[in-house]
């Protein structure tokens, strides 16, 4: 049987709490997905990466000569995903990607060889990398600020019949204090690129 009861919170609010809501935003569309080509740079040639008040990356510093790599994906195979993960309050940020098995080489052995080599790298590296992603929609964002990431899986997959996807599946993983950040397009375009 309901009874009148009055509830009375048991403490006080501590400096973390929401101010706000969030309304739908009737102007974009949000597909899912991501555009097919990426960047990304060894962390230990990052010197800086600045944000604004806004919480958007308005600058990014490298060591002298280096620059971010270009890696065109497979076709709709480009993945993120960011987890919070309790109790640590850390963002599990998780970037998958296939690449084809095969360099842009015209003689097709050196260009699987070249391909395997390239997915080798990434495998034997003791590094951290930090990836710059397109959203379908076209925002820019930024993963393994902060930490780094770090490949956690890699498979090269031939498929059994002739539509099955033959390509190198890489996964990367880094623990971030936050979620991806936003990257200026200015900043995009003014990077070095390979």
């Amino acid at each position: 049987m309901p009874y009148a009861r009055t509830i009375t919170p048991a403490e006080t609010c501590s400096n973390c709490i929401s101010t706000g809501g969030k309304k739908e935003n009737c102007n974009y569309k949000v597909s899912g997905g991501n555009k097919k080509v990426l960047y990304f740079a060894n962390r230990c040639e990052i010197d800086t990466i600045s944000i604004d008040t806004d919480g958007i990356v308005d600058a990014i510093t490298l060591v002298g000569g280096a620059s971010f790599y270009s890696v065109v994906a497979q076709k709709d195979t480009l993945t993120w995903t960011e987890s919070a993960t309790f109790p640590n309050k850390f963002i599990t940020q998780t970037v998958v990607f296939n690449v084809t098995q095969l360099s842009d080489n015209a003689d097709k052995n050196i260009a699987y060889q070249e391909a395997s080599e390239f997915a080798q790298e990434f495998i034997n590296a003791d590094g951290e990398y930090v990836f710059i992603i397109q959203t379908r929609l076209g925002v820019w964002r930024i993963f393994g600020a902060d930490a780094g990431m770090e490949i956690s899986a890699g498979e090269n997959i031939s498929g059994a019949a002739i539509a099955d996807v033959s390509a190198n599946t890489l996964t990367f993983v880094a623990g971030e204090p936050e979620y991806a950040h936003v990257v200026d397009p200015v900043v995009v375009a003014g990077l070095p690129i390979i």
